[in-house]
């Protein structure tokens, strides 16, 4: 159905808003007389997203211990499959024993992202928490030893504000929306590499990097809120109209 209407739909729209220069480049690629009438308006995150520490989420969670942290839907796209190799790589490198905490819903085809964790070497370090409540999410992003976000493509990737809004030192992959979002703030990885996200995870474990990381993510995070997504979208809505 989006493949018959979604052409005719873009064609006839006076405006057309994406939430990354990445977004509006693909909708270009795949239909270029949308150039001149595609604007660019960067997502925010909640406010409840700041730097947070309540030790009776942490309790609540078992989380008392070093984790790095993944919050997505267990589907293809988020690439788990790279995370749970690299997080082999890293425990097999020497890397210290901070455990892999996965948050989120089942999505579509799952059954070997589930597998791969069942028969994972370090599988009594890996702990599936499913859906957690919205109010715990910031404390549980903000005392993370690291947050990754493999995502093979985003249009904006929220996730990912959302956890440099808590001060998580950030890992993500180096594609679409990502590196807008990170700035020079996240560290990178090719996408599917987990050789070079277990590198990634491995610098985490020095004070200083994480140190670092947390401070330029609080700052590459201000460039992000509801409020200026807000006037920049009445702004063109107010051209369109006139």
């Amino acid at each position: 159905t989006h493949r018959i209407f979604l052409p005719h739909i873009l064609k006839k729209a006076d405006q057309i808003i994406t939430p990354s220069l990445s977004t509006k480049k693909d909708l270009i690629d795949y239909l270029p007389p949308t150039k001149d009438k595609t604007k660019v308006v960067p997502l925010g995150a909640e406010d409840i997203f700041i730097p947070t520490t309540d030790k009776d989420i942490i309790k609540k969670y078992k989380l008392e211990k070093p984790y790095f942290l993944h919050t997505g839907t267990f589907e293809p796209r988020k690439n788990h499959l790279t995370l749970l190799d690299a997080y082999q790589l890293y425990r097999e490198n020497g890397g210290r024993t901070t455990s892999l905490i996965l948050t989120g819903g089942t999505g579509w085809k799952s059954k070997k992202i589930h597998q791969a964790i069942k028969t994972h070497p370090y599988k009594d370090e890996i702990k599936i928490l499913g859906f957690v409540d919205r109010q715990d999410l910031p404390t549980i992003l903000s005392q993370a030893h690291g947050f990754i976000f493999p995502s093979l493509y985003e249009g904006f990737g929220l996730p990912l504000l959302e956890a440099m809004k808590c001060g998580a030192p950030s890992i993500t992959a180096e594609n679409s929306s990502l590196t807008e979002v990170g700035g020079s703030a996240a560290l990178y990885f090719k996408t599917t590499d987990s050789t070079d996200l277990a590198s990634k995870m491995e610098y985490l474990d020095d004070p200083l990097i994480r140190t670092s990381l947390k401070t330029a993510s609080l700052q590459q995070a201000k460039n992000f809120s509801w409020e200026r997504h807000a006037e920049k979208f009445l702004e063109l809505i107010e051209k369109t109209c006139k």
